[in-house]
């Protein structure tokens, strides 16, 4: 019996409903009207499935995914793959975290639609409740919507999903965020795990040090084993899907439109945001190659000593950052009027630092020392007033901006080929790593080379104390 063209209609659309129930790329194209899929977005699905399958079968996985902005991230992993996965479980809870409540929210009802529609062909996901922060389906499973100020007690998480956690106006994120959202993952988050439940983590990089950077860190020292994928904007090699220099998505985002966009970005963005790199080859906010290079200690000039003390000497602290720099206010060579004679970076307790910096200006007999005003800082400063021995002038240097934003406003010196280091040294490796990787730690280094690059930026022009102090 030949079929009719209604019911060959209906076949395939049994068909295609039964495609999406066994394959979330299938449901994906399903529920994504004016889809412009690509092999990215196929290749995203395929984990996430693997993911699924792991979560029920109790491995507690762990995927990491890093992609550029407006690549459709979220409304693949934040609404359609919670809607499709509790599709497959009994009661499942998911917790979606984001920045803020009201993104997650916005992530939840996304989410909620998708339910509402898919409930046609999967009964499970008939909505039981319809509140945006929470909301349950008649299989049992259950989406909560959370910022990451939450603590969402009350909730277990099967799938435990966080969608970009920082708020980061430009792409610039503080440390007081970045431990913020570090405490939030370790000490609330991660305790509501369901047993053999996983964790999806997807944000644009941003730091080295960033929630990213935590949890492969931790990795390192035996903690969670990590999936990941990493997509940068640019193809950096050759692949299975791309040549080395083609987008991720040609389709939305060209080369060109790339290019311009890279044009108005900040190198150190444009490589974490859309190349998923924090800590570009060469440097970030600074480039290691825009320092310049000498053979010899020019002499004269002033020698300026310039310290970053460390508010304490633990492990999870900066170090103390100590630095020589011989500047030339009236000349320069080569183009720098400022050289680095000599680097320490190292933690130490305020007595055994105090001794440190005291032998070092004994030895390079400094015409000023800048130092800090703050934390074991201030106390330095004020013992060495306070003793007769002290021959060196002190100016204590109080901070008002942040260790990233002071590097930016530097930045030009370096890049005019202002600065210049010796093509050997013992220390320098240390201090160049501390260049390449900033705003990482350790940020000691660079911000003990931002303090002496503001003070000869402002004039500090030490004749008169060197005529009070020396005659």
């Amino acid at each position: 019996m030949t079929k009719t063209a209604a019911q060959k209609a209906a076949s395939q659309e049994l068909a295609k409903r039964e495609q999406a129930r066994r394959s979330f790329m299938h449901f994906v194209r399903r529920t994504f009207n004016n889809f412009d899929e690509g092999w990215h977005h196929r290749v995203l699905c395929a984990r996430l499935q693997q993911f699924s399958d792991d979560v029920i079968a109790g491995k507690s996985p762990r995927l990491l995914i890093a992609m550029p902005p407006r690549h459709t991230k979220s409304t693949i992993v934040s609404e359609r793959f919670p809607v499709w996965h509790m599709s497959r479980t009994e009661d499942h809870e998911v917790v979606c975290a984001c920045s803020a409540a009201s993104l997650a929210n916005d992530m939840s009802k996304g989410a909620r639609r998708i339910a509402q529609e898919s409930a046609v062909f999967m009964p499970q996901l008939t909505l039981l409740s319809e509140a945006v922060e929470k909301w349950r389906v008649r299989g049992g499973g259950s989406y909560k919507a959370v910022g990451i100020d939450s603590l969402f007690l009350g909730s277990g998480a099967h799938v435990l999903v966080i969608d970009d956690p920082f708020k980061a106006p430009g792409g610039i994120v503080s440390d007081v965020e970045i431990v913020k959202v570090i405490r939030w993952y370790r000490d609330t988050a991660y305790n509501r795990l369901s047993p053999g439940g996983g964790v999806l983590l997807m944000h644009q990089r941003l730091r080295d040090d960033d929630l990213a950077g935590f949890v492969l860190s931790e990795q390192e020292k035996g903690g969670d084993k990590w999936d990941t994928l990493i997509l940068p904007a640019i193809a950096e090699e050759d692949d299975e899907y791309r040549k080395k220099g083609d987008p991720l998505q040609p389709s939305r985002f060209s080369a060109q439109k790339l290019a311009q966009i890279k044009a108005v970005t900040t190198p150190d963005q444009w490589e974490a945001k859309y190349q998923q790199r924090p800590n570009p080859e060469g440097g970030g906010i600074w480039k290691v190659a825009w320092f310049r290079t000498y053979l010899a200690d020019p002499g004269g000039g002033q020698i300026v000593m310039t310290i970053d003390t460390a508010s304490k000497a633990s492990e999870s602290n900066d170090p103390s950052a100590i630095q020589v720099w011989r500047h030339l206010p009236d000349r320069k060579i080569d183009g720098s009027d400022s050289f680095l004679l000599f680097a320490w970076a190292e933690r130490l307790e305020t007595p055994e630092l105090k001794r440190m910096i005291r032998s070092l200006a004994r030895t390079w007999k400094p015409h000023i020392v800048l130092i800090e005003d703050k934390s074991s800082g201030e106390v330095l400063i004020q013992q060495y007033r306070d003793e007769d021995d002290w021959k060196w002038p002190i100016e204590a240097v109080l901070p008002t901006r942040d260790k990233e934003t002071r590097a930016r406003v530097e930045a030009p010196a370096i890049y005019a080929g202002r600065c210049a280091v010796p093509e050997y040294a013992v220390w320098l490796p240390a201090f160049l790593d501390a260049v390449r990787k900033f705003p990482a730690k350790p940020r000691d280094p660079v911000d003990a080379t931002s303090q002496y690059l503001k003070y000869i930026r402002s004039g500090g022009d030490t004749s008169r104390r060197l005529r009070a102090l020396y005659g």
